[in-house]
């Protein structure tokens, strides 16, 4: 955190309570432990779905850079678990419908790229090359997304439902850059 200019001593106790609080609250399934969509009285914590946003690959990526810059291998090993499980999720259940970036498949490509980047781990890498042949094959067929999805967004210009957003940009240049293996 000092490496980041945050504050060091004064925000530690922050980073450490919410890392803390994060991992309390993962939901236990039969592939192990997964980040819920939501926690809150009342609700049944069921797991999120994959995205750059949220979900096992996002809250692994951020908690591997947490771990890296706290210097706490508990965290480390925390978050690889995480994006193993993720990594070994069957496409079907991973809830991408689309080639965008925060809740597609070149998310994905470039999550698990950067992840495995931190970590070595193979299995990481073959994630990150699957979800960018994945984004590459959606861009060739016009990177439609799901009918649902393109229903529930149809006429929005701004967040959410910006094109941009989910994925029926043109991802040409990002996409040949991760067919190319280039992770800038």
């Amino acid at each position: 955190m000092d490496r980041l200019g945050l504050g060091g001593q004064a925000a530690r106790p922050l980073l450490d309570g919410a890392v803390s609080w994060l991992l309390a609250h993962l939901v236990e399934t039969a592939a192990g432990p997964t980040v819920p969509c939501i926690v809150a009285d009342g609700i049944e914590p069921e797991p999120a779905r994959s995205a750059w946003c949220y979900g096992d690959p996002g809250v692994a990526a951020a908690l591997l850079l947490a771990a890296r810059d706290a210097g706490e291998p508990a965290w480390a090993q925390a978050a690889t678990g995480l994006a193993l499980r993720a990594a070994a999720r069957p496409p079907g259940q991973a809830g991408v419908t689309d080639p965008g970036l925060c809740h597609g498949s070149a998310g994905l490509a470039h999550l698990f790229n950067r992840m495995y980047q931190l970590t070595a781990e193979p299995a990481l890498a073959e994630a990150a090359r699957f979800w960018a042949e994945r984004t590459l094959e959606a861009v060739r067929h016009g990177g439609a997304q799901s009918p649902r999805a393109a229903r529930r967004h149809r006429g929005r210009r701004t967040g959410p439902g910006n094109p941009r957003h989910h994925g029926r940009t043109r991802l040409g240049p990002d996409a040949a850059r991760l067919h190319r293996g280039n992770s800038g």
